[in-house]
């Protein structure tokens, strides 16, 4: 997984020999957003980062901005040497991780929604009142 992961830094901005490399990227988690500089996504808990200076670790930086992650709380396990008997455990939590972020995400989401309607139908009984005066 780590070289499908490597393969989709096609261009990076820092060097082999910097600490911020392509090795590094895709050894914890992440592989590069198509048509941007240097933003990167993990593809176990979608975390978006950008902005990475050539001295930075992945692993501390994937680790401070998503510390739920299960690939951090897995401590960056090569998934082709990962035990079978966590593998199952390992991508249910995945699974888990992925959709309580959806589902906080249309809560959000929805409750911005009912704020909107909320608003409108006081418009609409202030209206209503100023016309049966």
């Amino acid at each position: 997984m780590t070289s499908e992961r490597k393969a989709t830094f096609m261009e990076w901005p820092h060097p082999d020999s910097a600490a911020c490399n392509v090795d590094s990227l895709s050894s914890a988690g992440f592989v590069k957003i198509p048509s941007t500089f240097d933003s990167v996504r993990c593809v176990f808990c979608r975390k978006e980062l950008e902005g990475f200076d050539a001295e930075d670790d992945p692993f501390k930086e994937h680790s401070s901005h998503c510390p739920n992650c299960p690939f951090v709380i897995a401590q960056f396990p090569e998934l082709e040497n990962f035990p079978m008997n966590k593998l199952s455990d390992f991508l249910s939590d995945i699974c888990t991780f992925q959709l309580n972020a959806y589902c906080a995400e249309r809560t959000t989401t929805i409750k911005s929604l009912i704020k909107d309607v909320d608003k409108k139908i006081a418009e609409i009984e202030r209206d209503m009142k100023k016309k049966h005066k």
